[in-house]
């Protein structure tokens, strides 16, 4: 499979839309949010995961062995798809999508996040640093490209072999969540200061001093939550907690992760350093992306995420709206990015070709290390 061809052009400065503009192309309902409908939306996720764990009872007494292990992997894959949309509205709460209401937002968030094992303010405040400082490489949180004097000090051709590729691919969508809210994987080089830098850790440089209670308060939900799991495991087994809940909540990791990771990382997508960046352009400067079914499931997280980049309080059931009529109202025609690609073939080929950065340009965009090998040789 060759490289993608490029085909993405710059928002110019000065910019020839505004945000005003973007936003009066909106129907005016789109950024109202309703208490019930974000309910009922709770209501259906969790009325969908009661029933997948219902028929889940069953599946240890089909009597043919091959198919009860077939069933188990379906169930944890649809059970998973399940929690993935509770994790969507948990996120919206930190944006204060679900609700005027902060404490509603935040109650609601931390709820949900933290029973998916998410510290909920932790979490939404890098995210919030994410969403400020999208594609500047001196600022972002998350998915920080290496630059190539990274790669150079880390050469390694066998790095670069399928085999490895496919690991490094499966290292990621199993446990690249978990170890980056441990220990800020694919975060800025500003935070690597020496001292523990976590999602868990109130007094890091991810955090200022204000939110430390934020912080502090999301470690104690997760403390009471694996407490509620502990009780569980005496009431139940282990066996069937790791069955009904661990397994399924490997899912939500791998769509997280998954999803977040294509959304930032395409060989279409420009990293800008501080001197060229603009807070539109960083929005403008993430990828949609189709994934069928599933757009519904995860209720529009990857197919409007250009959209919510704009405007973020958006809920997700205006969001196939809003994004269509800011689409077509050609405002941003040059400057949208959309792949139809399946997800998996998109996945391979964002980690094979999406290595690093240069460092010589304001506006650059990723290389592969078949480029860099190129290079060296000339």
């Amino acid at each position: 499979m060759s490289q993608k061809e490029r085909k993405t052009t710059v928002l110019p400065e000065p910019h020839p839309v505004s945000i005003n503009d973007l936003r009066n192309v909106i129907p005016p309902h789109c950024f109202e949010r309703s208490y019930m409908t974000s309910f009922y939306y709770i209501i259906q996720d969790i009325i969908l995961v009661a029933i997948c764990l219902y028929i889940g009872q069953y599946i240890d007494s089909i009597p043919l062995v091959t198919l009860r292990i077939l069933a188990w992997f379906v169930h944890w894959f649809v059970q998973g798809a399940f929690m993935t949309g509770l994790w969507v509205i948990a996120h919206e709460c930190g944006h204060g999508a679900f609700s005027p209401n902060l404490i509603v937002n935040d109650v609601v968030g931390c709820l949900l996040h933290t029973m998916l094992f998410v510290p909920y303010w932790s979490w939404k405040y890098s995210h919030g640093q994410h969403h400020s400082n999208t594609d500047c490489l001196e600022r972002d949180s998350v998915f920080v490209p290496y630059s190539e004097n990274q790669i150079k000090q880390s050469d390694s051709s066998f790095s670069r072999t399928t085999i490895m590729r496919c690991l490094g691919i499966l290292r990621l969508v199993t446990i690249g969540w978990p170890v980056y809210l441990l220990l800020d994987i694919s975060g800025p080089p500003t935070h690597n200061n020496g001292q523990w830098t976590s999602h868990f850790n109130p007094f890091c440089k991810l955090f200022n001093a204000s939110q430390r209670k934020g912080v502090i308060a999301s470690d104690i939900a997760l403390l009471i939550w694996c407490y509620t799991l502990y009780q569980l495991c005496t009431i139940t087994s282990f066996v069937i907690l790791v069955k009904f809940y661990f397994l399924p909540l490997m899912w939500v990791n791998f769509w997280l992760v998954t999803i977040t990771f294509l959304q930032h990382t395409d060989t279409d997508i420009p990293r800008y350093h501080q001197s060229s960046w603009t807070w539109l352009r960083g929005a403008l400067g993430t990828m949609d992306r189709d994934y069928g079914i599933f757009n519904i499931l995860h209720h529009h997280i990857a197919d409007t995420h250009v959209l919510h980049h704009i405007f973020s309080k958006i809920p997700h059931y205006h969001a196939v709206e809003a994004s269509k009529a800011l689409i077509n109202s050609g405002l941003i025609d040059d400057f949208y990015l959309y792949d139809n690609t399946p997800f998996y073939v998109a996945l391979w080929r964002s980690y094979r070709d999406c290595w690093f950065v240069d460092e010589k340009n304001d506006i650059t965009w990723f290389h592969s290390c078949v480029e860099h090998d190129k290079s060296k040789q000339e």
